[in-house]
């Protein structure tokens, strides 16, 4: 079970209760284990019936990540892409290692000083494209960003489907931390004043390591919707 996720599930519960239903979004997947484990910690039955209730979406730009996560859940819809707040294409850094950690901090930005001693890198050619484009209408339960980095150019590439997510688990990094080098990038509290601009209501932030920060929002204008027995 992965402790980062605990606010998060808790963030859902308190304010939506559980689902029968599921959606989730993993967004920079690296191998899809927190977006399915974050479906069956808020369905409402059994968490081993839980994946084939749920519809869990995995975006990772890694090559090799997106096919393990294929192998792994093959119920679970795979968009190799990069994402951000511009459609076309970019170099990404790929860390080759046998550490998921390490093969995580994989990147746009290929400056990165954070993949320094974390084993060999590639840089490759991938495609990269705005949220919006590749989300329906659904409501979404629970999104998760991870993208070392690049969270508020994700968040602005959502658009108005922005308010279509009920929780938010964002990754952000505070303003001393030196890993990221890409021009423009925007830190923990440019973040949350954009989350709160969104009228997203902040319920808690807590740091992982290295001053990288948790953000877990709440959105007021999805109200729980009342269990039929």
């Amino acid at each position: 079970m992965n402790k980062w996720l605990t606010s998060t599930v808790e963030a859902y519960k308190e304010t939506f209760g559980y689902t029968d239903h599921p959606i989730v979004w993993d967004v920079g997947s690296r191998d899809g284990d927190d977006g399915v484990e974050l479906a069956e910690r808020i369905f409402s039955g059994n968490a081993d019936v839980a994946l084939q209730n749920s519809f869990v979406v995995c975006v990772e730009p890694n090559p090799p990540q997106a096919q393990l996560i294929r192998e792994r859940y093959p119920s679970v819809v795979v968009f190799e892409t990069a994402v951000s707040d511009y459609e076309g294409k970019s170099e990404f850094v790929r860390v080759i290692s046998d550490n998921k950690d390490a093969v995580g901090m994989s990147s746009l930005d290929v400056e990165n000083q954070d993949t320094k001693g974390k084993g060999p890198k590639e840089i490759v050619e991938v495609v990269v494209t705005r949220l919006e484009t590749i989300m329906d209408d659904s409501i979404i339960d629970v999104m998760k960003i991870d993208c070392e980095g690049y969270s508020w150019e994700v968040l602005h590439g959502m658009g108005d489907k922005i308010y279509n997510v009920k929780v938010f688990h964002i990754e952000t990094e505070h303003p001393e931390f030196s890993g990221w080098s890409h021009k423009g990038h925007k830190n923990n509290e440019q973040v949350m004043a954009f989350m709160e601009s969104k009228g997203f209501l902040l319920y808690k932030t807590e740091y992982e390591w290295g001053g990288i920060q948790d953000q877990i929002y709440i959105n007021p204008n999805i109200h729980k919707t009342p269990r039929i027995n």
